[in-house]
């Protein structure tokens, strides 16, 4: 049997994950969805007379993926906080690749999808209901039921919606690899350490524009820098998930 990935191996891992936690899971998704029909009640009382705006359904959708979808990255890996589990979680038959593969299914893959079919099962009936059926169809780029992957928030990438999700993505990988980094408090650590991070780039870019500027020159966006941060945009999720494999692969207890 191959030692770095087994089709059979990683099913059994699949199934195993699932049994151990579908519990918290099933929990998990229904308190989302009640959160969810709270939410648009309320939007629903207070907004009687008027329709759903699409923006606020993509807000409602995008704002929960990042905090809930970072969160749940950032507690996969959470054995190693606990001696016992850390050694329960490595003594598991399967390789360490089949390990992460598991943790890119469960809380990237899967999570995305559910939280997704849970948006849609209360958003729809909710849009629906606020319709105006005296509008036109043109009116309905801009109410109705919305659609949460068109979505333009950046303009350096081809197409917004798949810049939108990449970004997700990166976000996501930095607490998934921050998962195994830190030992305790990886969610609140990870943060800190992103925001800091975020804050010195953003420092770093001020300083070289307003340099540029002063010196007669265009710097900001420019074709380059736009094509620089369309492939950073792309490479981000694969570079931390490789950092989380071999630091998944490293971790002692």
């Amino acid at each position: 049997m191959n030692d770095f990935f087994s089709g059979k191996r990683f099913q059994l891992l699949i199934l195993q994950h699932w049994a151990d936690n579908r519990k918290r899971y099933l929990l998990s998704i229904a308190a989302y969805i009640g959160v969810m029909m709270l939410w648009f009640l309320v939007a629903i009382i207070g907004n009687s007379q008027e329709d759903f705006d699409q923006n606020f359904q993509k807000a409602s959708y995008y704002l929960p993926l990042f905090a809930l979808g970072s969160f749940y990255a950032s507690q996969y890996f959470s054995q190693f906080s606990s001696t016992a589990k850390g050694i329960n979680f490595l003594m598991v038959p399967a390789s360490h690749f089949e390990k992460l593969l598991c943790g890119l299914f469960y809380s990237v893959l899967l999570f995305l999808v559910l939280f997704t079919a849970c948006f849609y099962l209360v958003d729809i009936p909710a849009s629906q209901f606020m319709k105006d059926h005296s509008r036109s169809a043109e009116d309905y780029r801009t109410y109705g039921t919305a659609n949460v992957f068109d979505v333009e928030i950046f303009d350096f990438a081809d197409s917004a919606r798949v810049s939108l999700l990449l970004f997700y993505l990166s976000v996501q990988s930095v607490f998934l690899f921050g998962s195994v980094l830190f030992r305790r408090y990886s969610f609140l650590k990870t943060g800190i350490s992103g925001m800091v991070f975020g804050f010195l780039v953003f420092i770093i870019a001020y300083l070289s524009n307003k340099a540029a500027f002063d010196n007669d020159t265009v710097f900001l966006f420019t074709p380059w820098v736009r094509q620089l941060l369309s492939i950073l945009t792309w490479l981000t999720p694969v570079f931390f998930w490789t950092l989380t494999y071999f630091r998944l692969k490293a971790k002692q207890v």
